[in-house]
């Protein structure tokens, strides 16, 4: 889908770019889009019994967790870096 857009745009100027992408952007196409994607997800992994919903919300759910406790650990890690610049100890 992404090589198929990128092709679209092979032969449009970039002044006309917002004119092209516009309407693939719209509303009706982007809810379409959704809907056409859970289908596909529901008649490929759902209807069929599979267990890759537990593994894809299980990465999901570990993904998110990452996210989540990343600016938590960069600011632990720039604290523990000005510590040892300073000559100071790792005291909690």
């Amino acid at each position: 889908m992404a090589m198929q857009f990128l092709s679209s745009l092979r032969g449009v100027k970039v002044k006309d770019v917002p004119q092209h992408i516009k309407p693939l952007l719209s509303r009706e196409k982007a809810k379409k889009a959704v809907e056409d994607f859970f289908e596909d997800y529901k008649r490929k992994y759902i209807y069929t019994g599979s267990i890759k919903p537990l593994h894809h919300v299980l990465i999901g759910v570990g993904v998110f967790s990452y996210i989540v406790a990343l600016p938590h650990e960069r600011r632990h890690l720039a604290h523990l870096e000005e510590e040892a610049r300073h000559g100071k100890g790792h005291g909690h």
